[in-house]
């Protein structure tokens, strides 16, 4: 923990386990930047198996953290590339917009996706 107590607020949702496999739930929700998952069996977990189900979730942990080193690898190389070929300015401004890009698509995703 830090000292600071807003650094140690973390962006999480509950997840309901009960009579229900939450693997693929959270297999969907990785990708939206959630850090932290509360499972809940509301009165009962005894028709869970914790075990098997602590090995799915670190599998799925391990899957989701795979896939960030590879997606930070590519980051490297093209930001390599970017800098070989375009003023600090530029690939900058090249990262900015394409975040600005991310957000937009977000909210178009949640607006026409209920739809």
């Amino acid at each position: 923990m830090s000292s600071n107590p807003l650094q140690d607020i973390r962006i999480g949702t509950m997840v309901n386990c009960a009579g229900l496999n939450p693997i693929p739930y959270m297999e969907k929700l990785m990708p939206y930047g959630f850090e932290c998952f509360s499972l809940s069996w509301w009165k009962t977990a005894k028709s869970t198996n914790l075990k098997k189900l602590a090995k799915e979730v670190k599998a799925l942990l391990d899957t989701y953290v795979n896939s960030c080193v590879q997606e930070s690898t590519i980051f490297q190389e093209y930001y390599k590339k970017f800098c070989t070929i375009l003023p600090p300015s530029k690939v900058v401004r090249l990262y900015q917009t394409e975040e600005e890009f991310r957000r937009i698509l977000l909210e178009w995703l949640r607006y026409y996706g209920r739809q």
